[in-house]
Formats: structure tokens, C-alpha cells, sequence
């Protein structure tokens, strides 16, 4: 098993070469709960960005401003190759990012919170960054997915490696963020469906489809930011 830091610099040069049912899962879940993108300007954050995933989608559906932030250089090296947010990358710890308070209406934090040590500090800089009345979601793998055997991998070469992560229950992160003045407006906990059917079969894993679809595979928070201002 290795750290998240270090699975991330080894994964980042093929982290977007192959299709990744879990991503796809989550963006069809996310996508229909997203508010509406004003017109006259939405800056949306996409924290631990990786390679960009949800700073170019959010972009592509009407943010006018965006950002990505992530602490792996080799991540945000990748997304550097991506057009249209090649100059909104910045490298930082989420859990004390360098960004005004209050600057967000909207923030995505993907598939990272089981890589966080410290969930009070994160949740509280979440808040501090989004404004009130602003939008959070939070996903990730789903903590069932632990108990059926289910591991955090990639493969490196040709070697499979699993990551290290916090196995946080659903309602301990609920709880973390709604003490920092967060309301939960929609918990979803989504299983693979025929959408992501052909995925498995591109990975040579059809055979597992049928019993993985039975299983939540992700969970996806979308939180609103109370009314209350934070000074710190």
C-alpha cells in the first residue's frame, strides 16, 4: 500500500489514458444537480483537481471564472496540457488553500476526502472559501465498497497498487461539514448502471458488471452554504 502523494505522482501520466467507470458514474449523478451558471459570473473551484476533470466540465457548462487546486505537481502538470485551464491551476493543500474568503459560488471536491487526515480542518476552509448561499459537492467511494473488497487502485505498468486512504462513514463526513455551516440538500449513493456497462467490457471486466451494479460504488453530497460569514 502507498500514500496518496505517491500514487498520484505515478499515476498522473495515465490517469486520463483509460476510461474510468467510477468518474463516469459520478459526473452522471453530479451533473442534473448542478444549480443554474449565472450569466454575469460564477467562479466554480475544483478542489484536489488532478488533471482538471471537473474545472474544464464546470467551465464547459457556463462557469465564467474557474480554478483548479491540487498538492501533486505531476497531477496539475497533466492538466497543463488541457486547453482552457492551462493559466487556472494552482498548486496548494486543500486544507489551506490560497484563494480569498467568501470567492466561491460553487466548489467540486471529487473522489479526495477518504485522502484527507485532518476532515474538521478541510470542511472549515470549505467554508471559509465558499460564500453563502454557495454550492459544495463532495464525492467519493462509497464505504460499503470496503467491506465487499473492494480497494483504491490503479495500475502502474504492470503492477496493480493500492492506495492508502480514511475510511470516513457518510454521516461522519456529513457531520464535519454541516457543523462548518453547511446544509445538506441531496445525498446520493449511486450504483453502476448500463451507462457505465461498456466501460467494464473495455476493461475486460464484463463478467463483474452484473455483480457490482447491485452495489453502491459511489456517494455524492451536494451542500449548501448557510447564511452565516466567517472571518477566518
Amino acid at each position: 500500500m502507498i500514500s496518496a502523494a505517491t500514487a498520484h505522482l505515478l499515476w498522473a501520466e495515465t490517469y486520463d489514458r483509460d476510461p474510468n467507470a467510477l468518474l463516469a458514474l459520478e459526473e452522471r449523478i453530479i451533473g442534473p444537480l448542478l444549480p443554474p451558471f449565472e450569466a454575469n459570473g460564477m467562479l466554480a473551484l475544483d478542489v484536489a483537481c488532478g488533471t482538471g476533470r471537473w474545472l474544464l466540465n464546470l467551465l464547459h457548462r457556463g462557469a465564467r471564472f474557474g480554478a483548479g487546486l491540487d498538492f501533486s505537481s505531476k497531477m496539475l502538470a497533466q492538466a497543463q496540457g488541457k486547453a482552457g485551464i492551462e493559466d487556472k491551476l494552482i498548486l496548494a493543500d486543500c486544507a489551506a488553500m490560497p484563494v480569498a474568503s467568501h470567492c466561491s459560488d460553487l466548489a467540486v471536491c471529487s473522489f479526495a476526502v477518504g485522502y484527507i487526515p485532518d476532515l474538521s480542518r478541510f470542511a472549515a476552509e470549505l467554508s471559509r472559501i465558499v460564500r453563502c448561499g454557495g454550492h459544495l459537492f463532495v464525492s467519493d467511494f462509497h464505504p460499503l465498497g470496503h467491506l465487499h473488497g473492494w480497494k483504491r487502485t490503479f495500475r502502474h505498468r504492470e503492477t496493480v497498487l493500492e492506495i492508502s486512504s480514511f475510511r470516513y462513514s457518510i454521516p461522519e463526513i456529513c457531520c464535519a461539514f454541516e457543523a462548518e455551516d453547511f446544509e445538506l440538500l441531496n445525498q446520493v449513493e449511486a450504483c453502476f448502471g448500463e451507462e457505465e456497462r461498456h466501460i467494464f467490457k473495455e476493461a475486460g471486466k464484463g463478467q463483474e458488471f452484473e455483480a457490482m451494479m447491485r452495489l453502491p460504488a459511489i456517494f455524492v453530497c451536494h451542500f449548501r452554504r448557510g447564511e452565516t460569514t466567517r472571518t477566518t
